[in-house]
């Protein structure tokens, strides 16, 4: 089995590779996120995610990415081939809680890629 830790080669840090995958990756949009995911060539998934300053405060900013960062490092493995997976959240989720978050975004991402399942 392997580790499901969410070390640096996990991430998308360059901004080049940011644009490359908002501009060339499939987009996704909920109410609250816009996700685009792009075959990344590698051997394993890397996640991004932006929230703007003016969306909340810095304590519900950080919030979301915890929780979009576990669903993505418990969820990846069961996904198929790598992709860079980029999510801009647009709206806050205050109320929502993990499970709801998790629901919504596969929900969206399996509507798109059928190998990633809502009920993973």
């Amino acid at each position: 089995m392997k580790k499901q830790g969410f070390s640096k080669g996990a991430r998308i840090l360059k901004s080049k590779d940011f644009r490359h995958v908002f501009l060339k990756g499939k987009r996704i949009q909920t109410p609250r996120y816009v996700i685009r995911l792009y075959p990344n060539g590698l051997d394993q998934w890397r996640l991004g995610i932006s929230i703007s300053k003016k969306v909340s405060g810095v304590v519900d900013r950080n919030r979301t990415k915890r929780i979009l960062r576990e669903i993505f490092r418990t969820h990846r493995m069961a996904w198929g081939y790598p992709r860079d997976l980029m999510i801009v959240v647009k709206k806050l989720p205050h109320h929502l809680g993990l499970q709801e978050i998790r629901q919504e975004l596969l929900q969206a991402l399996s509507q798109s890629f059928p190998e990633i399942s809502p009920h993973d």
